[in-house]
């Protein structure tokens, strides 16, 4: 998958990216995929999420990301986020938007909660190793 996403949206883009996993307790969601580093931000976030192998939308995901990233980039700038989630297939309702590309599940609350965690635990991580550059100022000859 980081070979695709490199192949797609370039080496850098994919050498920036972290890997995450998670799971809802009791409702049998797994979700895994790729978030970028603390470092890396875009003015217009990447968004592709899967569940159960379709390419969908789903705004309450999108905001639990960025909710997570929001005190560590920049004001104006977003993530780049690969999700892959597995689910029961009758606990999702694609029926939200005529295209089938939007949709709403079952345990939402229960997932965006989840997911919030992990990307914060993989981004508190990724924290650790995170470089700022400092310039010193040479005062100026009299």
């Amino acid at each position: 998958t980081r070979d695709n996403i490199a192949a797609t949206f370039g080496k850098a883009t994919a050498d920036e990216l972290l890997p995450i996993a998670a799971t809802v307790p009791g409702k049998a969601i797994e979700l895994s995929g790729f978030i970028s580093n603390p470092n890396f931000n875009m003015r217009r976030g990447i968004t592709i999420l899967f569940i159960n192998g379709r390419l969908v939308d789903c705004s309450p995901v999108k905001k639990a990301v960025d909710l997570a990233y929001a005190p560590l980039l920049p004001k104006g700038t977003h993530p780049f986020m690969y999700l892959d989630l597995r689910m029961n297939p009758q606990n999702v309702d694609v029926n939200v938007h005529p295209s089938k590309k939007e949709v709403r599940f079952l345990y939402a609350n229960e997932l965006v909660e989840e997911l919030g965690r992990a990307v914060e635990a993989v981004l508190r991580g990724a924290q650790q190793s995170r470089v700022y550059y400092a310039q010193t100022l040479i005062d100026a000859p009299a």
